[in-house]
């Protein structure tokens, strides 16, 4: 995890730098509509394809962010447990 995740210009906001975060799109009763992630070294996040997400930079700071995005497919006869 970096050092610092920096200081945010956005003075009526909370900080969101270096953030992943997942955006369901519609919002529903009492939920809300983003789930925010504090990303920490070595954790890996996966989710479908259909899913808006966004990822804060990091400001004023010297640390780097490094993501790797790639498309997979599950195997029917694995992913079907009543085959």
């Amino acid at each position: 995890m970096p050092s610092t995740f920096g200081k945010t210009f956005q003075k009526d906001k909370k900080n969101l730098n270096g953030q992943l975060v997942l955006i369901n799109g519609t919002r529903s009763f009492m939920c809300d509509s983003q789930y925010k992630i504090i990303p920490e070294v070595g954790d890996f996040y996966i989710f479908p394809h259909y899913l808006m997400h966004s990822v804060y930079p990091f400001k004023d700071t010297d640390e780097e962010r490094r993501s790797i995005s790639f498309n997979a497919e599950i195997d029917e006869k694995i992913f079907d447990v009543f085959y």
